[in-house]
């Protein structure tokens, strides 16, 4: 008995209505094959499928005979499928879709006949959908991938782009859309429903697949199966949970999208959520719950599922009930704000039971609720959110964890370790909701517990954490009053000043927030004064040694930034910065300075001009490398941005006459840029279109988890603090999140790194023109300062018509636009657009006239000194032809000496 024969007895008029023997062909047939131990090949595809179609139209027809012989004919298909050539794989295996769409009918079937057992035929399907699908996928998993999939998609790519066989087979099938059909009817018993969630959970692994799954709203109807389970422990709620972590994997944010979007989804969430929290006390039951968190967190990093959160449902008695982010506060902040202690003689005793232990389970549920908080609250227009997180005391609540004087029982059952962990989660969720928060913030003194903290600990982890959250409040007028009062200037002065103990990155927060502290506060300038600020910020003016734990550029940065807002405008500072020679380290530092901090340091200087004590310092200043002057270091500085624009010279006459400032940037060539910058932009999106099924902002183990900090050190410290756990790291949500982790800190090391930051600073930096100010410190010093060079006289000829030619270009530039535009000006318009253009063009002629003036001044004094050279070598050779007399030796000596000086000066 083979194949064909049993497709002949279906299709012979004779034996078309014998199902009897039909059963019995397809029994022998399994029969055989399992004595010999064999499966099929993948050529009898084509028969399998057809013999799958000829059994659903026997049923059809009332043949229920045929379902224990479908039973066995099921059960040989679970045995992988062979190759007879290696042709097979380009010829037969692509077949495979027909064989997964034959299964799909039988799979849908409604018998009418309950007591034929037909549900046992549809839980074999899906047994068998569910061993195609897994098949090769724990060798392809063992494979291991190069570094760049690893570091873009996780370990795991190869599975979720390539598939296996048969994952490519499923996914060219009907197989996704027959699952999710019956799954959203939702008519079969409770353990076909299992069977079915296991067969979508493994054709889940492949991209095409999940990509279905998901635009066809499976996620909510696994979580509305989760939330409407009998018992949360049962197989379904661990099952339903592994199809959705694989979507969301798999997928990424756009399937995460799709349940954000949905309200019905956020009220299961939170139905499965308040029962699980009230019901579970077992190990198990904390492993479901904190997953269970962490998939809420996915949801409310969509800003669409906010609103769910914040709502009110009104009872029948017209009374409103809390809001789903009410309850997660609520838990969130339970054991801190009902947790106390009361001391009496050596014991102590709790006024009221912790709801949660000091295991590792509980302190990653509570860092998590902490997290999914802030990513409700962290939109500023978001004001029922914080109305809620003021209300339920969020804020006193993390700070208890932060104050080093809190006698309660929560600060006391911790160990040192976990403690630690919880302070630096803490203080990251408080770091972000200063912002959103600061009157409720400050109300609750909390920068106060700040202060107390930072003097407190020494570590760097807590340290850091701490200055940064003090950079936020740093900003707000009411905590800078305070501020001085509480001591903070002696406590920043002093980890600037103690470079051995700080690294490079916490003297520059210090510089960060006494610079906004100072900031237009008297007080605090004054202060900041009397403690040696103004000594301190000028020892730190200068291109420091390399430090693993900061970057040089963005740490002067922020002394320049401190220096501009502790010190200028403060009469008193500014006289005792110039009393200490800061204006020379501030010259010093220009000179060697590269192109991030010329600008910035060119405007220090040019605000402290305005001082009038300034100018003999700006005389006085000598290179100690070069002795060059003050403003021949600012025409050097000229010179090198003219290189950057490309302005022409020749023997030091401009030739760049049509736009002697910026030849390449006039109005049409801006407008060439702009039209090709448009056509880029539109290819790129069309590209991002067409790829959006490969959106790399997605969450799960391939992509980095979007994170709830705003600045690259501090994203990933609060979801990194909620890793630890002994237990939950088994479970399928920890194992992403850890994932999603190590990706981004890949991603993070490689594009927030030193240089990637230095080069921000470049951009930045070359979309200004220094020349600008270059040209107003000359203004307020003078042109004519110190003794120059012919060849920089030429130059001064030009920085001194800056504002003149940068004006006449503008003109031309308007003028060319109006032409563009078919715009024609009035003529009293038009006479002063050219009366413009005319005098800038006069101004350039007059400084061409007098830089060929110079130009001749250098040729003529070239000529001397090559006379004065040649004369010197005629009397040399006199000298050597025959003895002179004493007064011609010392006429030799003196040419000699002349030309000597000459080169010298060349």
């Amino acid at each position: 008995m083979n194949l064909e024969k049993i497709i002949n007895l279906f299709e012979d008029k004779h034996t078309e209505s014998l199902s009897d023997r039909h059963a019995a062909a397809i029994n022998k047939l399994c029969k055989r094959y399992n004595s010999e131990g064999k499966g099929f090949f993948y050529r009898d595809i084509p028969e399998i499928s057809k013999i799958l179609h000829l059994i659903h139209v026997g049923f059809q027809n009332g043949k229920f005979k045929l379902i224990p012989a479908l039973g066995n004919f099921l059960e040989l298909l679970k045995i992988p499928f062979k190759k007879a050539k290696c042709s097979d794989e380009n010829n037969h295996v692509p077949l495979l879709p027909k064989l997964f769409n034959s299964l799909c009918p039988l799979l849908k079937f409604e018998c009418s006949d309950g007591s034929m057992g037909y549900d046992q035929i549809t839980a074999e399907i899906a047994n068998l959908i569910t061993e195609f699908a897994s098949y090769g996928v724990r060798q392809l998993r063992e494979k291991e991938a190069d570094e760049a999939e690893k570091a873009m998609y996780g370990t795991e790519s190869r599975l979720y782009k390539n598939g296996t066989r048969n994952l490519i087979g499923i996914a060219g099938s009907e197989v996704p859309e027959t699952l999710v059909t019956l799954l959203a009817e939702n008519k079969k018993g409770m353990d076909i429903i299992t069977l079915l969630i296991e067969a979508l959970a493994s054709c889940s692994l492949y991209e095409p697949n999940s990509l279905k799954f998901s635009s066809m709203g499976v996620l909510k109807d696994l979580v509305l199966l989760m939330a409407d389970a009998p018992d949360f422990r049962s197989y379904i709620v661990r099952i339903s949970s592994e199809a959705i972590w694989n979507i969301i994997e798999v997928v990424g944010n756009d399937a995460v999208k799709t349940m954000a979007t949905e309200g019905e989804i956020v009220l299961a969430l939170r139905r499965i959520f308040e029962r699980v929290l009230k019901e579970g006390y077992k190990l198990d039951d904390k492993c479901l719950r904190n997953e269970l968190v962490i998939l809420i967190n996915y949801v409310v990093t969509c800003p669409e599922s906010h609103r769910y959160f914040t709502e009110k449902e009104t009872t029948d008695d017209n009374e409103e009930t809390d809001s789903f982010l009410d309850i997660i506060c609520y838990y969130a902040t339970h054991d801190e704000l009902n947790s106390t202690v009361k001391f009496v003689g050596e014991g102590s005793e709790a006024a009221s039971k912790s709801m949660f232990t000091t295991r590792d389970e509980d302190v990653e549920f509570k860092k998590l609720l902490w997290t999914c908080i802030l990513y409700i609250v962290r939109d500023p227009n978001n004001s029922m959110a914080h109305e809620i997180i003021t209300t339920r005391e969020v804020t006193s609540a993390l700070m208890m964890y932060v104050d080093p004087n809190d006698t309660s029982l929560l600060n006391q059952r911790w160990q040192p370790p976990q403690i630690k962990e919880i302070q630096l989660h803490a203080l990251s969720i408080v770091f972000n909701l200063i912002p959103l928060v600061p009157e409720h913030f400050h109300a609750r003194d909390g920068h106060s517990i700040l202060i107390n903290f930072i003097s407190t600990y020494s570590d760097y982890d807590r340290k850091h954490a701490c200055l940064k959250a003090l950079l936020n409040t740093s900003e707000y007028d009411y905590f800078k009053k305070d501020f001085s009062e509480g001591g903070i200037m002696e406590i920043l002065l002093d980890i600037i000043q103690n470079v051995r103990d700080n690294s490079l990155d916490l003297r520059e927060l210090s510089f960060n927030i006494i610079s906004n502290i100072c900031n237009n506060t008297r007080p605090n300038q004054k202060e900041f004064r009397r403690k040696g600020g103004i000594e301190i910020i000028k020892d730190n003016l200068r291109i420091g040694e390399v430090d693993q734990n900061g970057n040089n550029k963005t740490f002067l940065l922020a002394v320049l930034d401190c220096l501009n807002f502790a010190v200028y405008g403060n009469k008193r500072s500014e006289i005792h910065f110039l009393e200490i020679e800061g204006v020379y380290v501030l010259l010093d530092l220009l000179e060697e300075s590269d192109e991030c901090l010329r600008r910035l340091i060119l405007s220090s200087i040019c605000t402290i001009l305005q001082n009038d004590r300034v100018f003999k310092y700006f005389v006085e200043w000598n290179s100690s490398k070069t002795t060059i002057s003050a403003s021949q270091l600012l025409i050097q500085l000229f010179e090198a941005e003219d290189k950057r624009y490309k302005v022409q010279y020749e023997n030091g006459i401009i030739t760049s006459l049509d736009r002697p400032l910026f030849p390449e940037a006039s109005y049409h060539v801006r407008k060439l840029e702009e039209e090709e910058k448009e056509i880029v932009e539109g290819e790129g999106s069309r590209l991002a279109e067409s790829r959006k099924s490969q959106d790399m902002d997605g969450m799960g183990s391939r992509h980095s988890q979007r994170s709830i900090i705003s600045n690259p050190a501090s994203q990933m410290s609060a979801m990194q603090s909620q890793m630890g756990s002994v237990h939950t790291q088994n479970t399928k949500g920890f194992k992403r999140l850890q994932a999603a982790i190590d990706a981004s800190n890949k991603i993070n090391k490689k594009t927030f790194s030193e240089s990637y930051i230095n080069k921000m600073m470049l951009d930045v930096a070359h979309s200004y023109d220094i020349r600008s100010t270059i040209f107003c410190i000359f203004y307020r010093v003078g042109f004519d300062l110190h003794e120059l060079t012919p060849t920089e006289k030429q130059r001064m000829e030009i920085i001194q018509l800056y504002p003149y030619l940068k004006t006449g270009e503008i003109w031309k530039d308007i003028k060319l636009e109006l032409e563009d535009n078919d715009i024609k000006p009035t003529s009293d318009d038009e006479n002063w657009l050219e009366t413009c253009i005319e005098e800038a063009s006069e101004h350039l002629e007059n400084a061409i006239y007098n830089q060929n003036l110079y130009s001749q001044e250098i040729q003529m004094k070239q000529q001397e000194d090559l006379e004065s050279y040649y004369a010197a070598i005629r009397l040399k050779n006199n000298v050597k032809g025959k003895p002179l007399k004493m007064g011609s030796q010392r006429q030799s000596q003196s040419v000699m000496g002349s030309v000597m000086g000459s080169v010298h000066d060349e």
